[in-house]
């Protein structure tokens, strides 16, 4: 996937700046420690880029674009133990994913690149009663570049990280809500990749002329508020719903580049802690948000460029919580000043 990113070592520098401590543990200069959870190298999967807990188990992406094999979705167990649940056919490149309230899991398919528009796809995997798989069907297709997804009673939204692009540099993000009913459709819901389709539930916007991606992960907190990252900004926006569920505010909340991060992909609410835990992919940082309180604590960093063959992050694409840890994949794809490697990993950060 081509992607707009001119951004040099001498932006990358401002990961000099200082960042916050969180809790006990930490490493001489206030982080924790980075462990590897999984070589994925021993697996034969690469390229992680989703996740997502649904029965205590971890789910997540691997396009194994690197290895040139089929995209997989793989599951973390409950014993930590790593095994593949499906393997896609060649035409799927699977960023996000999340289990509906109908049992199904939802695969945000992204074709995007930039001479390629409107290819890109929500794809629903069904299940058998034994939790196996038995299909793979279009459940809404024509985004430019779809990326995340929530879900939240019995709706589903996704972001559209390319709504439109202007010439002075801005970039146009959005997010869609679908209501399930209307995704279990014979065909698939033909979306129509603007502000005025009427499933266009929101957009924001992302001023970075050098790193052109706008709405990335996003998660719903414990009192409904909707945070939605802006990858090129570093820039955390929130918005809050009236009594009838329409969007009442729409605003930045925080922006992370205060504390020397210079992206924000994915994101996860973290009920225990109350906070939303995210990913800097460009900057190789991992930082919780306030949701009562616009603060960012950043509890893993490594420099930039670099390389997970210990473990450590390398341009880190999601994290979720677990228990007491924090497990993180490692995107490791050619992204600005990041180049891909052999090494292949799911990380680990323990958080007591």
């Amino acid at each position: 996937m081509k992607r707009m990113v001119t951004m040099g070592m001498a932006a990358v520098a401002l990961l000099a700046g200082g960042c916050a401590m969180w809790g006990p543990k930490t490493t001489a200069d206030g982080l924790r420690p980075v462990k590897r959870a999984f070589d994925l190298t021993k697996y034969g999967v690469a390229n992680p880029e989703g996740l997502t807990l649904h029965q205590g188990d971890i789910y997540f992406t691997a396009r194994n674009t690197f290895i040139k094999k089929p995209a997989q979705i793989m599951r973390i167990t409950a014993k930590d133990e790593l095994e593949s649940v499906l393997t896609f056919g060649a035409d799927v490149s699977p960023l996000g994913l999340a289990f509906g309230p109908d049992g199904n899991l939802y695969v945000c398919d992204n074709h995007f690149a930039d001479d390629v528009w409107g290819k890109s796809r929500l794809l629903r995997v069904s299940f058998s009663d034994e939790g196996k798989p038995v299909s793979v069907d279009v459940a809404a297709a024509g985004f430019n570049h779809i990326n995340a997804i929530a879900m939240r009673g019995g709706d589903v939204y996704v972001t559209e990280t390319v709504l439109a692009r202007a010439p002075n540099g801005v970039t146009t993000g959005a997010v869609f809500k679908f209501a399930l009913a209307d995704l279990q459709q014979k065909k698939p819901v033909a979306v129509k990749s603007a502000a005025t389709d009427p499933r266009c539930l929101l957009t924001i916007t992302t001023r970075n002329p050098l790193v052109q991606y706008s709405a990335n992960g996003l998660t719903f907190d414990g009192n409904g508020n909707l945070f939605i990252c802006s990858f090129g900004d570093g820039v955390m926006w929130r918005a809050t719903f009236d009594a009838k569920g329409a969007v009442a505010s729409c605003k930045p909340w925080v922006d992370t580049r205060n504390v020397a991060m210079l992206s924000l992909d994915g994101a996860h609410y973290d009920a225990q802690d109350n906070v939303v835990w995210v990913t800097d992919l460009l900057g190789n940082a991992v930082a919780s948000i306030g949701v009562d309180r616009p603060v960012v604590q950043v509890v893993a960093r490594n420099k930039v460029p670099h390389d997970a063959a210990d473990g450590d992050l390398d341009t880190p694409a999601d994290v979720i919580r677990r228990g007491d840890k924090l497990y993180v994949v490692n995107f490791n794809l050619e992204f600005g000043v990041h180049k891909a490697t052999a090494h292949q990993a799911v990380s680990v950060i323990k958080l007591k």
